[in-house]
């Protein structure tokens, strides 16, 4: 006779936010304003192991193991993918990198970032970029002090600062932001053909929810990824006095 089944363990419900960066995290854009002479696909050939995809003018490259990384950690992890691109262009790469998967739960663009100004007025710049604004992503003010409209989240839950983590390739962009809740990813481009970083990342994340702590907790514990600013950065310190000017503290 053989032995009555196993009882089947109910899925745990998903009480943690992952926010993910795009270009440099998920994917690298490349700018393409007329149509490449290279080999591409476009969006609705859902290819997503060949060339790279024109979608409104940036040939859009996927990191190593990207499907597959977002179909495991959906299962833990509710998904909010927040892009310094214009809405325009976020809302594009997300529908085609998502395709056939569960989607964000919330989608943030360039208009959820903060933009700083000198007291002249003048938009501040990246340092190393000076045609580029040095747009700062600031958890408390987009998802911790309000209260987003979450697609598929139980109106329970919601992002805190308990249970959400940002995964950013700019430590400048997450200055604002407590060190225990983001993690500095190192930015990918195509020539890192053997890149494991989403590897890495998704046992990191599944090590995380297995342990029963609170993310700032763990993260504190087993720090992963690269070098976060820190006060003793001349960067660092000159981020913070524009935030200060601009009452984004």
């Amino acid at each position: 006779m053989a032995p009555p089944p196993l009882p089947v363990r109910p899925l745990q419900p998903k009480t943690r936010f992952l926010v993910l960066d795009l270009n440099g995290v998920l994917v690298q854009c490349v700018h393409c304003p007329r149509v490449p002479t290279v080999p591409y696909c476009k969006p609705e050939d859902a290819k997503y192991d060949g060339p790279p995809t024109y979608i409104k003018s940036k040939l859009v490259h996927l990191r190593p193991g990207l499907r597959r990384f977002l179909q495991t950690i959906q299962r833990k992890w509710w998904v909010v993918v927040w892009s310094s691109m214009t809405a325009d262009n976020t809302n594009a790469v997300v529908e085609f990198i998502f395709k056939g998967i569960e989607p964000p739960c919330l989608v943030l663009a360039q208009d959820a970032c903060k933009t700083m100004y000198t007291p002249d007025q003048k938009i501040v710049k990246k340092p190393n970029n000076p045609a580029s604004p040095q747009y700062l992503k600031i958890l408390r003010l987009a998802l911790w002090d309000q209260r987003p409209s979450l697609i598929g989240v139980p109106y329970d839950v919601r992002p805190t600062r308990e249970n959400t983590l940002m995964v950013d390739d700019s430590a400048a962009k997450n200055v604002l932001n407590p060190i225990a809740n983001f993690i500095v990813c190192p930015t990918w481009t195509i020539e890192k053909v053997r890149d494991k970083f989403l590897l890495d990342l998704g046992k990191y994340l599944l090590e995380l929810t297995g342990s029963g702590l609170q993310v700032q907790d763990y993260l504190r514990h087993n720090p992963f990824g690269e070098r976060r600013l820190e006060p003793q950065d001349h960067l660092y310190n000159e981020l913070v006095t524009h935030a200060k000017f601009n009452r984004l503290l």
